[in-house]
């Protein structure tokens, strides 16, 4: 995959040199690049245009990417990414995107809500625009969840709604309502907004609505009979304020308590996810093991062979174990969502000639 980006990014260059007309080609492939997590690839697409283009706000659009890909990355340099930016660009209209992306690096990577908060606030003084104004009150929705201020947060998201009806953002402000809504508890309320937003104009929009919606639906407690619900909704709720190691310890909690019920299976693989994140890729190894053994017909089955296929492929490098999950999808679970990447990933390992002359 990384070699037909690269292959891309040099034909899209060779096309620029000939003609020098645009770099929205160059920009384009770093973003799908982005989208697809392949970083190296996107950076050197974006990396390009700030080298080559004349033009501030071409500069600034790449920029803002490369800040992201240093965040997305765990980059030791990203502070100093910003602060140079915001040095060479200043802190102003045109560098209102940048600077929401730092406010959500100073909450998320370097636990300083209150610093973000400043950061937006003085942002929203000279941003005329209200779809960025909307932006920004979404960021600042964000760090008033992350700090626990659910009401003021959820005051945020609905003047989103209000004053943006039917844009996409206004969509997305819904999701955060029901989103907050559920980590506070109100799933009645939570399920009326998501019902709203399965039609949503954004696919992930409207596929994040339907996963959240099915989460309380399935789990909802029957004849006052606790279900566990509650418990993972906190649990996600640590995972979001970056509370990791207590979401999990919440989490292996469920499982303990819960066994038998439908929140068992999620609360595992909630747990697999939340220690990838940890590097502790035995243990969530164990976790995904866990949901398939525990209702191989579950309809997270086809997730959790991915992950494992991911984790041994992406993190603990052996390919081989990974075909091993990626042909458990692709024979077992033909209707999967994952059914054309685990095809298309099992390919590229079979191809590999280092992996082949193993065998």
């Amino acid at each position: 995959i990384q070699k037909e980006y690269g292959k891309a990014l040099i034909q899209e260059k060779a096309l620029y040199r000939r003609n020098s007309r645009s770099l929205i080609p160059i920009f384009t492939l770093g973003k799908i690049a982005f989208e697809n997590n392949n970083y190296t690839a996107s950076k050197e697409c974006f990396d390009f245009i700030t080298q080559t283009s004349s033009l501030n706000g071409e500069k600034i659009n790449a920029y803002l990417y490369i800040a992201k890909i240093a965040v997305a990355t765990n980059n030791s340099k990203t502070e100093t990414l910003f602060q140079s930016l915001f040095d060479e660009f200043g802190k102003k209209a045109r560098t209102i995107r940048l600077q929401v992306v730092y406010a959500d690096f100073l909450t998320f990577s370097q636990n300083n809500p209150e610093k973000a908060k400043s950061v937006l606030e003085n942002a929203l003084l000279f941003s005329s625009s209200k779809f960025e104004r909307a932006r920004i009150k979404l960021k600042l929705g964000d760090i008033l969840v992350f700090t626990g201020k659910y009401n003021k947060a959820l005051r945020y998201f609905s003047q989103i709604q209000t004053q943006l009806k039917n844009h996409e953002l206004a969509h997305l402000a819904r999701f955060k309502v029901a989103q907050t809504s559920y980590f506070k508890g109100d799933f009645t309320w939570a399920k009326t907004q998501l019902k709203v937003l399965k039609n949503a104009t954004s696919q992930l929009i409207a596929n994040d609505a339907v996963a959240l919606f099915l989460t309380i639906t399935d789990n909802e407690p029957v004849d006052a009979i606790p279900s566990g619900l509650a418990q993972y909704s906190k649990a996600t709720l640590l995972a979001f304020q970056n509370k990791t190691q207590q979401a999990i310890d919440t989490l292996s909690s469920i499982s303990l308590h819960y066994k038998g019920q439908p929140i068992e299976d999620e609360a595992l693989f909630k747990q697999a996810k939340l220690l990838i994140k940890l590097g502790k890729f035995e243990a969530a190894i164990a976790s995904l093991k866990n949901v398939i053994s525990l209702n191989p017909e579950g309809i997270l089955v086809d997730d959790s062979y991915y992950e494992l296929a991911e984790l041994y492929n992406n993190y603990i490098k052996n390919p081989e174990k990974a075909t091993e999950y990626y042909q458990k999808i692709i024979f077992e679970h033909a209707a999967s969502i994952y059914w054309i990447a685990a095809r298309k990933k099992y390919r590229k390992i079979r191809e590999n000639p280092f992996l082949t002359s193993k065998e």
